[in-house]
């Protein structure tokens, strides 16, 4: 009996380590499966459309053939929106036209003229397709069901003559930054471009802050709002304040970034919470789909189960998720967020770009005399001001994700020279023809 017995034993055993070679052999079987499939075949079929992903594959055949797709999508919005203009006196409200004392958000349009020989006369008419986009958000009913006050303003800093934005100094709350006499004088030819824009910026947000708002909203002229905007902003800074307060304190606060370049949003950056959020977003899918995967084990494969094949198996399938997410890359997987307002994140910013600026106003009033009393120069413009200035007083910005605004300037108003294409992007929510 006893030697029946042990023989048993030693069969049951030669099974057990059979099956869990076997396991292993068919788990690994199955793990350069999915690896292959995925990134060899599925992946770059999925992807291949996506501006920032490791598979996008460009369709224009040169930059040249972009910059026209570009251009001929900045005609289609301007058409769009100049048959708007032609009859927007018959359907839209214009109470936030009107200069509001006390509003909680004052909306100030900062605009120049772009005449350049490259866009072959044509204009660009950026300020008419913004505009065109706050009117409908602002006549929006959820929108006007926002227990807010806003109000809309131009402030036309070009010192020539700007013909796109007078024409709209009879339909919204208009500043004029030089006057016919300042031109004649040719003050301005003499100032470098950044002290220049500096000026300008500062002149526009002094304008805003007259009004006494909450908050200053400062937005350039290519830079176009989501449908959602207002609807969104309220929830992060009323519903949500209790939860952002835990977390930063309000007297530290100078303002809300509402844009930045989404070449350099990805998860190689200078950025510290960049790579931890990589980490933890494949800890958190591998995780649930290792979970997932036992659970839909049949019994005998779970019966000669190890908890280090389980560790084995949970490494690979993060490893999956971390490929996959720099893969996809951060840009696409931030705009997940824009599903639910609930999702959007703010969070520390980094520096460079003011297309979409939200000031708190109590703190703006300092940051105005700073930079009155302060300098730019060629290689020192307004944005690395702003980044010294909350360095020296130890303020705080922060940054709204995913982006509020799509840069739909092609033309720098700065150089004077047209964009690489290849900066160009416009989320999934951004309306193309």
């Amino acid at each position: 009996m006893g030697s029946i017995s042990s023989e048993n034993r030693d069969n049951i055993k030669t099974t057990m380590v059979f099956r869990s070679c076997c396991f292993n052999r068919l788990t690994w079987i199955c793990l350069m499966m999915i690896y292959s499939v995925s990134f060899l075949g599925l992946f770059p079929l999925l992807f291949k459309d996506m501006r920032y992903s490791l598979y996008y594959r460009n369709p224009f055949g040169s930059p040249k053939s972009e910059m026209n797709y570009h251009k001929k999508q900045n005609e289609l919005r301007v058409a769009k929106a100049s048959e708007f203009w032609s009859s927007y006196r018959q359907s839209i409200s214009l109470d936030f036209t009107k200069k509001q004392k006390d509003a909680d958000i004052d909306i100030m349009i900062v605009t120049t003229s772009r005449h350049n020989s490259l866009i072959k006369g044509k204009k660009t008419r950026f300020l008419t397709q913004v505009l065109w986009q706050f009117f409908n958000i602002l006549n929006n009913s959820e929108t006007r069901a926002l227990p807010w006050k806003i109000s809309l303003s131009v402030c036309n800093v070009d010192s020539k003559l700007n013909e796109e934005a007078r024409n709209f100094s009879s339909v919204v709350q208009y500043f004029q930054r030089y006057s016919e006499e300042q031109n004649l004088q040719n003050d301005v030819s003499r100032l470098n471009i950044k002290e220049k824009e500096k000026r300008d910026y500062a002149f526009c947000l002094e304008q805003s802050l007259k009004s006494k708002p909450r908050y200053s909203l400062l937005v350039e002229d290519d830079a176009f709002p989501h449908p959602q905007l207002f609807r969104i902003l309220y929830y992060l800074l009323e519903i949500r304040r209790s939860v952002m307060a835990s977390r930063v304190h309000d007297s530290d606060v100078l303002f809300y970034k509402l844009y930045h370049p989404e070449r350099l949003l990805g998860f190689l950056s200078i950025q510290p919470e960049r790579i931890p959020e990589l980490i933890s977003f494949a800890a958190l899918f591998g995780t649930c789909s290792t979970l997932l995967v036992i659970y839909l084990l049949p019994k005998r494969a779970k019966a000669s189960f190890r908890s280090y094949t389980f560790y084995v198996i949970w490494f690979w399938i993060t490893v999956y998720f971390t490929l996959t997410a720099i893969a996809v890359s951060r840009q696409h997987l931030t705009e997940l967020r824009y599903i639910s307002r609930s999702l959007f994140s703010v969070g520390p910013t980094s520096s460079c770009c003011t297309p979409g600026m939200l000031f708190v106003a109590d703190k703006a009033q300092h940051w105005l005399h700073y930079m009155t009393n302060n300098t730019c120069s060629l290689n020192y413009g307004k944005d690395t001001m702003l980044d010294d200035y909350r360095h020296k007083f130890s303020m705080r910005g922060l940054i709204v994700q995913p982006n509020l605004f799509v840069h739909i300037g092609f033309l720098s108003s700065l150089s004077g020279q047209l964009l690489d294409p290849s900066l160009m992007y416009y989320p999934q929510w951004f309306n193309l023809f």
